[in-house]
């Protein structure tokens, strides 16, 4: 369920014109917005090697809170020369909390689930309530909040030298300055066993009551299930019926039971209701490990002139010089020798900066009216995600690997070419042929796991050589290729009698082709009999070739639609084909999208009563589907519904 609020002010404000002024502007903008959801969730995990599964039912709870001002002033000087400066802030805020209780059932299935799939896994799973039962829960907590200030100059000056030539340059500056902080809290309850509740009716809520009438029983130790279920749950349309969730347990029930856990058992391993009951809740508090806060820094400077030489020939030039500078503070820690606790180590703090020069070309050339020939050369940068490049790592001793942020990752940079011609003609329409090539450096991507060799080359202590890094991002260093064509038609039957008139198509079709080199770095493991024994494990670096990540192939759009006096509609379709999702260091877990198609609906009618018109938007008709495969064997990896939205409603504009 998710409630939202928004509320935005706008004001306007214009500059009386006076002597060298005129043309001047005051606008000041301030939305708020806040979201609260509050999300029940419910899933089954099968162990297709230990043969049990586990039950799991959640609750979050999650707020967002959103508040943007901005203030622009625009001013003419001279008639020629134009001012335009603004100031804004925002503060964003997001808390969640999530609280998970699990449920374990350890004779899971009816034979050997090892190698089979999930149709089959339904087949053969006992589904025996009297088996699960309640193992414990798990509590997470995170807080996070963001604030922005960007201000800025623009400054531009008409200049006309002749009737062949004429233009503006504009220069500017802009900066923004960020700063973040998370903090969150986990905590795990394991509730183990119950040898002994005689007697102790006042130390337990009435949910467990029904166990006191079991005294001297042996057989029960340890708390079932299915006092917990929730039995006005149905799960027959879950994936249109294909998969079974049951069962579920009482999301305010659990709620209650967790608060309950919380207040009375709050220390490790504690026996807390009387000597001769074991009850063990295991609290486990990472409240730092995961915590950051950091500054980033953003200027960016420029300067494009504008040309007209001509009536035929428009030519625009400049450059933007951006600099960002990054300062963060994370924690680097080791797993301890007590399960689920940690050993903190040293805060960290790591300062980053890079500066780049980035030129532009735009020509639009038209030598007749019905023609438009274009052709942009620019250069894009794609910048890390700042939860990649914390000065962050942590260490499992007991698994030999790391979860592990790489602070040298560097932008991506692209160098784009596009070329363009379009036709417009009155019968024919708007039709453009364009051809694109992207040159990309450094593409940012995960390479999956790493065996460290040496550690100086991942700012790691030299004990953790021959450990495992399980998810390492980084710049690929081969040269990625992106190449394609755009087809786009627009027309409108303004020709065609009577009603027919109204007609309006719009299509558009792009075809992209790529082959990319992503490093893959295989462990080789090799070992010398001697005598003396010697083992020896090394990194094989190659490659293997496949796609740009999230890039498809072909995207399809049409649309469709009718205009008649107060009515418009559109009909639109929107297809792609697969998109490479996922790298990863084992070919059998890169991920694939299936084919996508979309049908989308937009409708409105103005009423008899001025200024109020009708409206409906239906989104997704058809219920279209997103899912993942797995990249060689084809099998299901992520299938998301979404279902249909219709808005229906009315609009009044005076």
């Amino acid at each position: 369920d998710n409630k939202r609020r928004n509320s935005l002010i706008v004001v306007d404000t214009k500059i009386p014109d006076r002597d060298i002024l005129s043309d001047g502007s005051i606008s000041f903008t301030s939305l708020k917005s806040s979201i609260n959801k509050d999300i029940s969730t419910c899933g089954i995990n099968y162990s297709l090697t230990g043969g049990d599964k586990n039950h799991n039912t959640g609750i979050t709870d999650n707020d967002i809170k959103i508040r943007t001002n901005t203030l622009r002033f625009k001013q003419t000087l001279y008639s020629n020369l134009h001012l335009e400066s603004f100031y804004s802030t925002s503060i964003a805020q997001n808390n969640s909390f999530i609280k998970n209780f699990n449920f374990f059932d350890g004779f899971a299935f009816k034979e050997s689930p090892f190698g089979v799939g999930i149709d089959r896994i339904q087949e053969i799973t006992t589904n025996d309530t009297s088996n699960i039962l309640f193992r414990g829960y798990s509590y997470n907590m995170a807080k996070s909040k963001e604030t922005e200030q960007t201000y800025g100059i623009n400054l531009e000056y008409d200049f006309r030298i002749s009737s062949n030539f004429s233009g503006k340059i504009k220069f500017g500056t802009k900066e923004r300055t960020k700063s973040r902080n998370f903090d969150q809290n986990n905590e795990n309850g394991d509730i183990s066993e119950i040898d002994a509740m005689c007697g102790m009716t006042n130390e337990f809520p009435e949910y467990f009551s029904e166990y006191i009438g079991l005294c001297g029983s042996q057989a029960i130790t340890r708390i079932p299930f299915y006092p917990f279920i929730d039995y006005e749950y149905q799960s027959r349309n879950f994936f249109s019926g294909r998969y079974s969730m049951g069962p579920k347990a009482n999301i305010n029930l659990m709620n209650d039971i967790f608060h309950y856990f919380k207040k009375n058992w709050n220390q490790y391993n504690s026996s807390v209701a009387a000597p001769e009951m074991v009850v063990h809740v295991l609290h486990e508090t990472l409240s730092i490990l995961y915590d950051y806060e950091g500054e980033e820094n953003y200027k960016a400077d420029y300067l494009m002139i504008d040309m007209n030489l001509g009536e035929k020939l428009n030519i625009i030039t400049g450059a933007r010089i951006e600099k960002n500078t990054t300062r963060y503070q994370s924690y680097r820690a080791w797993a301890s020798v007590i399960p689920s606790f940690v050993f903190l180590g040293d805060s960290t703090l790591q300062n980053r900066g890079n500066e780049y020069i980035l030129p532009a070309l735009f020509i639009r050339y038209k030598p007749v009216s019905w023609l438009n020939i274009r052709f942009a050369s620019t250069n894009t940068l794609t910048r890390p995600n700042y939860t990649d490049i914390l000065p962050l790592y942590y260490v499992s001793t007991g698994s030999q690997s790391i979860d592990y942020r790489n602070t040298g990752l560097e932008p991506g940079k692209s160098e784009n070419l596009d070329f363009s011609i379009a036709f417009n003609q009155k019968h024919l329409g708007l039709f453009s042929i364009a051809r694109f090539e992207k040159n990309i450096s450094g593409l940012i991507y995960s390479s999956g796991r790493r065996y460290v060799d040496d550690p100086t080359k991942y700012g790691l202590t030299d004990n953790l050589k021959g450990y495992m890094i399980n998810s390492y991002k980084t710049n690929n260093p081969y040269a990625v290729k992106l190449r394609g064509w755009e087809f786009d038609y627009q027309t409108r039957f303004w020709y065609l009698p009577g009603t027919l008139s109204g007609l309006v198509l719009n299509a558009n079709y792009t075809v992209t082709e790529s082959a990319v080199k992503y490093p893959r770095t295989e462990i080789h493991y090799e070992i010398d009999f001697g005598p003396p024994l010697v083992a020896q494990t090394m990194n094989i670096d190659s490659f293997y070739v496949d796609r740009l990540i999230d890039q498809p192939n072909e995207i399809f759009n049409v649309s469709i639609g009718y205009d008649y006096k107060g009515f418009s509609g559109r009909l639109s379709v929107l297809s792609k084909s697969d998109i490479f999702m996922q790298t990863n260091f084992w070919k059998e877990l890169r991920q694939t999208t299936d084919d996508y198609t979309r049908w989308d609906l937009s409708v409105k009618q103005k009423l008899p009563i001025k200024g109020i018109e009708i409206f409906l938007n239906m989104n997704n008709i058809t219920e279209a589907v997103d899912k993942n495969r797995y990249h060689t064997s084809n099998s299901l990896a992520l299938e998301q519904h979404y279902g249909k939205t219709i808005d229906l409603g009315l609009k009044y504009s005076f």
